[in-house]
């Protein structure tokens, strides 16, 4: 897959970016000891790693809407072709057609026919350039006919029939496997509500547990100890958008056929996920935060005055 130049610069101007807020995210880290301090830490990863997935996104959406407009350019071909036109005018004809991102690919055929270029040979190089079984399987088809000499139109019809009905047939599999992706949107709501549940009641309760109760079994010591609910809600909001990074994979596998599909899928669910626990924990103790930084800040206010006026020449 071939990035653009301008693109790089953006995966990169948004990978330092994403740098410096996942050092800013260690350092609330570390100082604060909340799981909310670990927010910008996350989100810097996720600047890091996101245009890389989102730039695959966009290739991977531009594949399949060729896909969706190839038999459409193949039909249109075999009846220009069967008006008496040749390969290449009818090509020139239809590069003026909108064909949404195949448009381009058409305009380039166009260009390269005119410069005197093979058709199997222009046809080659197009499903060279676009990385899809279906363009290449139906590309050497109507290669191969050329070149045995046979009736092009009728091979130009049976190709765009066969990939039209394969089109339908996907569509149809994707409406039928769209159930099951809900089914797995609704489990995950589910499974963020039961870890805001667990965050607000029960590590509430778990934590007032001190230390000094003791049971013997007969065969060791079972003893309770005080326990850290912030512990617990750092393992669960990681939980949370681990599950939901890979929900959205799988989404995209069962409802596309494709993990690459499953990006926006993680997105949507890493986003939910992220809000659920921002509005009922993260909001709720914002206050902590603030005292905390306050607390931290004290020392610019005990600074003494003098030696800022002596830097300063005053």
């Amino acid at each position: 897959m071939k990035f653009r130049r301008e693109n790089i610069d953006i995966r990169v101007w948004l990978g330092i970016g994403g740098v410096a807020i996942a050092i800013f995210g260690v350092y609330l880290s570390l100082f604060l000891k909340k799981f909310y301090g670990s927010i910008p830490l996350l989100f810097g990863i996720f600047l890091i790693v996101l245009p890389n997935f989102f730039f695959r996104y966009l290739a991977y959406k531009r594949i399949r809407d060729i896909e969706e407009q190839y038999p459409n350019f193949l039909r249109d071909l075999a009846e220009s072709k069967k008006s008496g036109m040749t390969l290449a005018d009818a090509i020139y004809k239809l590069s003026n057609v909108d064909y949404g991102a195949l448009t381009k690919e058409v305009k380039k055929m166009s260009n390269q026919l005119s410069w005197g270029i093979p058709f199997r040979k222009v046809l080659a190089m197009f499903y060279r350039r676009i990385p899809s079984t279906f363009i290449k399987s139906t590309a050497t088809i109507i290669i191969e006919a050329q070149e045995a000499g046979g009736d092009i139109v009728s091979t130009l019809e049976a190709v765009a029939e066969d990939a039209r009905t394969l089109r339908e047939v996907e569509k149809a599999r994707k409406a039928t496997m769209s159930q099951y992706v809900a089914t797995i949107y609704i489990i995950y709501l589910f499974f963020i509500a039961i870890l805001i549940v667990l965050s607000n009641l029960i590590l509430q309760v778990t934590g007032t547990i001190s230390t000094g109760a003791e049971a013997s079994m007969g065969v060791g010591v079972i003893s309770f100890t005080k326990t850290d609910p912030d512990a617990f809600r750092r393992l669960f909001f990681y939980a949370c958008l681990i599950e939901g990074l890979c929900a959205g994979l799988v989404c995209g596998q069962i409802g596309e056929n494709s993990v690459v599909a499953g990006i926006k899928h993680s997105i949507l669910m890493f986003f939910i996920g992220f809000l659920a626990f921002l509005v009922a924990i993260f909001l709720p103790e914002s206050k902590d935060i603030i005292v905390a930084l306050s607390k931290e800040s004290q020392w610019l206010l005990e600074m003494p005055v003098y030696p800022l006026k002596t830097l300063m020449g005053v």
